[in-house]
């Protein structure tokens, strides 16, 4: 589903898709793609992000994107374009402080997103509190 639309002025609204991970250390996977990508095509936009706690996307998210880009170089979908942002980069659309660099050095030792929380995240757990 759509969690979250953005509108800018004179920008196409991008449909974003947040996945909150139980597992830190696990990357988010290639079905979250073809999800966004059904909901893309469904609402008629060519502009998607997604946005997960997961530390990377797997190489078979990163090729489904890529090859979706380049089979609609031409026609009504020629703008799709899928940002992938993973913590690290979420912690800088944020805003990049000391503590996210520290949040994010504690969350790469940890295993679940439970014990994250439960040490040093929760000074951010209010951030991810209503990701799911």
């Amino acid at each position: 589903g759509i969690d979250l639309i953005l509108f800018e002025s004179s920008a196409e609204p991008v449909i974003v898709q947040v996945k909150r991970r139980t597992h830190l250390n696990r990357s988010e996977g290639v079905a979250t793609v073809r999800a966004l990508n059904g909901v893309l095509l469904r609402s008629r936009r060519a502009k998607g992000m997604i946005i997960t706690t997961s530390r990377s996307f797997s190489p078979d998210a990163i090729r489904e994107v890529e090859e979706t880009r380049r089979n609609h170089l031409d026609g009504p979908f020629s703008r799709y374009s899928i940002d992938m942002v993973g913590l690290r980069d979420f912690l800088k659309l944020l805003g990049q402080s000391k503590l996210d660099e520290k949040v994010y050095a504690q969350h790469l030792r940890t295993q679940s997103f439970e014990e994250w929380t439960g040490t040093f995240g929760h000074k951010l757990f209010h951030r991810f509190r209503g990701l799911r």
